[in-house]
């Protein structure tokens, strides 16, 4: 009798995936780093999504924080367009500044009257939250922006309800800006992009004649930077321009960033 031969095969059947955790993404509108000044704070936008298998959302709450407080969130968040058919009750809190430096709001705290989103393709835009430039603040320096965790008055995580009670949401990841000042050519008082009798004559008429017009950059204007502005400027310059009198410190002849030891940071045209 000719002996059986029993072939065993083994298949592996892999696990079933999880399913991903409800989560809030947050884009930066623009990557780019952007600039302040003294006359016009700078300005970025970050995009809020809401990730999720669900078919429709009842009320979601989160927190912006900002560190350090570079960057202000102006009015909260702002929604879709989308969102208003459905969210017209919405509170949107504008942002308060907590003592420990940072900066949160409470957005989209429920729908009203049972009134559900529905949530299209696993994603959800909620809105958008333009951020402003501190112009009190020291710049170039980083923000990092976390949309999650509510810290106004205790820690609390950000939750969202789809219908079957409140569930945890996964926080975005973090997203950090770069602000700086605009560069600035060092004499250049009005602000043309040279260097010439002008610029002297054009600090004069602003500085002690009350002339039209103002120092867009200040630090441009400090022709002999020695973090002052008076009438040893004007006379730096024609004294550099006529006389052979030494050239304005960096940055110059060409526009960059003023470096000396009041300015252990790169610092624009805001100030000194």
């Amino acid at each position: 009798m000719t002996p059986a031969i029993l072939f065993l095969v083994c298949a592996h059947v892999p696990a079933q995936a999880k399913p991903a955790s409800p989560s809030l993404i947050a884009v930066l509108r623009d990557p780019a780093p952007f600039y302040s000044s003294a006359g016009s704070a700078g300005r970025v936008v970050v995009d809020v999504f809401l990730q999720s298998s669900a078919r429709e959302l009842h009320s979601v709450s989160f927190g912006i924080q900002v560190e350090p407080p570079l960057l202000i969130p102006v009015g909260g968040l702002s929604l879709s367009d989308g969102l208003f058919r459905f969210w017209g009750g919405c509170t949107c809190v504008a942002a308060t500044r907590s003592d420990n430096g940072r900066t949160s709001s409470v957005a989209l705290f429920g729908g009203i009257n049972n009134v559900v989103v529905p949530i299209e393709r696993g994603t959800l835009h909620l809105g958008h939250i333009p951020f402003h430039v501190d112009r009190d603040s020291e710049t170039p320096q980083m923000a990092r922006i976390r949309i999650g965790e509510d810290v106004r008055f205790s820690p609390e995580p950000p939750r969202a309800n789809f219908g079957a009670g409140e569930v945890q949401l996964e926080p975005a990841d973090e997203l950090t800006i770069t602000v700086q000042r605009r560069p600035f050519l060092r004499g250049d008082t009005n602000s043309d992009g040279s260097l010439d009798v002008a610029d002297a004559v054009f600090f004069v008429q602003v500085a002690f004649l009350r002339g039209p017009g103002s120092f867009e950059c200040s630090n441009a204007a400090d022709a002999n930077d020695d973090n002052a502005l008076d009438i040893s400027d004007p006379i730096f310059i024609l004294n550099f321009l006529f006389l052979g009198g030494p050239p304005p410190a960096p940055p110059y002849p060409a526009p960059g960033y003023d470096r000396n030891f009041l300015s252990p940071e790169r610092t624009g045209c805001a100030g000194f």
